[in-house]
């Protein structure tokens, strides 16, 4: 008996069936695949209880390239509208690797790009921001530009390789984001504490977020746009010489 307790996954039997039919293969089959090290006998115990060791549906997974996302059935029954069968050369194992590396934080995987190179994370963090998007950009570029040197297409047979351009536009968002907190913080706290809306009080205002304080910005220039003021703004700013 196992000192620990063996973690095991939902798994739809009958949805299992299908991926390895389309697959062209059998439980028979993957017992007899020496790279799974387990028994067909074992597989249809752990299907027959709809519960499967999510080790054993990782190793099969693999095996016949299939997101374990979508062997298990659970793609399936999240999105009822949407079949897998039919298109599972979209969903290759590759699926889980990069979800799994996605996890990791890109932070994560920035530490372990440096450490290749002696290059310690806390020599990073002492960078600017703006050092650190630029360095980034040039780790991506030159990463991409290796890839479409000795590769001709992606795991999901895409010639294009979107993956290299999602990555730019991944940090140009970032880049985004960060400079929204900073407008946030920096213009529109000192701004709605200095004069707050109506309806808000300073107290208010300084345990807003970021995010709710680019939300209360947005509400009121809507509301500017749904009520438009009675006088001619251009005339306050310009006088009457505007078409002089």
């Amino acid at each position: 008996m196992p000192k620990n307790p063996v973690k095991t996954i939902p798994v739809n039997k009958d949805f299992f069936m299908k991926v390895l039919n389309v697959k062209g293969m059998s439980i028979r089959k993957l017992g007899a695949a020496t790279d799974l090290d387990v028994t067909d006998k074992t597989i249809r115990r752990q299907l027959n209880s709809a519960r499967m060791r999510e080790k054993t549906v990782n190793k099969i997974a693999k095996y016949i390239n299939v997101d374990p996302y979508v062997l298990t059935g659970r793609r399936s029954e999240e999105n009822e509208y949407y079949n897998p069968l039919l298109h599972l050369e979209r969903h290759p194992y590759f699926e889980k690797e990069r979800r799994d590396y996605i996890k990791q934080g890109i932070n994560e995987n920035i530490k372990n790009n440096l450490h290749l190179f002696d290059i310690s994370f806390e020599q990073y963090e002492a960078l600017s921001f703006d050092e650190q998007c630029r360095f980034q950009e040039k780790m991506f570029q030159g990463i991409c530009t290796a890839i479409q040197d000795f590769f001709s297409e992606d795991a999901y047979g895409n010639k294009e390789m979107p993956g290299c351009e999602r990555l730019f536009y991944e940090l140009d968002s970032y880049i985004e984001d960060h400079n929204m907190t900073e407008y946030a913080e920096t213009t529109l706290r000192k701004r709605f504490e200095a004069d707050p809306p109506i309806g808000y009080t300073k107290k208010m205002i300084e345990k807003m977020t970021p995010d709710e304080l680019l939300d209360l910005d947005r509400c009121l220039q809507w509301s500017r746009m749904d009520n438009p003021p009675d006088h001619d703004i251009f005339a306050d700013e310009y006088g009457d010489n505007r078409n002089d």
